[in-house]
């Protein structure tokens, strides 16, 4: 995974940043050429002071196009974890006084037709984005190691680990605070069909719901080398499962970090997990009427999933 120390170099170069929330500058990555979301965090300098920049490119999905069009940024999200504490921050890059767009009228909208005078419509929407990363999530003013990631539904970039500097300047708001495994539905425990451990990853599949009504279930499991394995009897530092959903029309979402029984995780660090999404929309008016689709995503020590979409049974736009 791509590692980002600034605190160990005396000048590091830094990118400028013109604003908390911007454009493209000259070191973001590249526009991908096919549906893809890519981070790059870096030093940064905003209005001469040094701070961290989240630089980033996305090509949306057919889908996401449709949705969102040009508006893809009110909805992209980028994650910062403290995989020692367990915390996380998080917030979209939409900008301050934007306009929303509210909630999508379908999950897969057709597509428009041509206009009568046969001029062409823009087929698919990508863009780049430069951004602040501690002001924009208002992270606390002490230097702490954060796992990164940029989010939007289907896509995920991959995780970026970055030693945010000090800043007393900085004033930070509360985040997701862990909780024991048990508290959240989390359930930690291998299933039928739970994923494959591999290397590294924590990977997700999307699977029927146990019960009628619900959305659906999504079944993980944390493979070797995400989080560290400790001799038996040698005291380790808690482990933590972050869990994030966003439903698909409504754009609402819930979030659960999850304390990992040391039980299980301390002597291997492997381990299986399953929940089912509408267990993390307990006061939605959805819930009751017709269940949306959601998009999950599970960050563990430096390692982000990858990202599954979660169909009701039977849906239907």
């Amino acid at each position: 995974m791509p590692t980002v120390d600034h605190m160990q170099t005396t000048q590091p170069e830094r990118v400028a940043i013109p604003s908390i929330f911007g454009d493209g500058v000259p070191r973001c990555p590249q526009i991908p050429a096919k549906a893809a979301l890519m981070l790059n965090v870096v030093p940064a300098a905003r209005d001469g002071a040094p701070t961290t920049g989240a630089l980033g490119a996305v090509t949306l999905t057919p889908r996401q196009s449709q949705v969102y069009g040009a508006r893809s940024d009110q909805f992209l999200r980028l994650i910062a974890f403290d995989s020692l504490t367990g915390q996380l921050w998080q917030r979209t890059t939409m900008r301050p006084h934007a306009a929303p767009i509210g909630p999508a009228r379908a999950f897969n909208p057709a597509k428009p037709p041509r206009p009568p005078s046969g001029a062409l419509v823009p087929d698919g929407f990508a863009h780049q984005f430069a951004v602040d990363l501690p002001a924009a999530l208002s992270l606390p003013a002490d230097a702490a190691r954060y796992t990164c990631v940029a989010w939007l539904d289907e896509l995920v970039s991959e995780a970026s680990v970055c030693l945010v500097e000090e800043n007393k300047a900085r004033f930070g708001v509360p985040p997701v605070s862990p909780e024991p495994a048990s508290a959240t539905p989390v359930h930690i425990r291998a299933v039928a069909g739970s994923p494959e451990r591999a290397d590294g990853k924590v990977v997700l599949k999307a699977a029927p719901s146990d019960s009628d009504a619900k959305i659906g279930r999504v079944l993980g499991s944390i493979g070797p080398g995400v989080l560290p394995k400790v001799a038996p009897g040698v005291a380790a530092a808690p482990k933590y499962l972050a869990v994030l959903l966003v439903s698909a029309l409504t754009h609402q979402l819930a979030c659960k970090v999850a304390r990992l029984p040391g039980a299980l995780f301390d002597e291997s660090g492997c381990g299986e997990f399953d929940f089912e999404a509408i267990d993390f929309f307990p006061d939605v008016t959805w819930r009751y009427e017709k269940p949306e689709p959601c998009f999950a995503i599970c960050v563990a020590g430096g390692t982000v999933s990858n990202a599954v979409t979660i169909m009701p049974e039977g849906w239907k736009d």
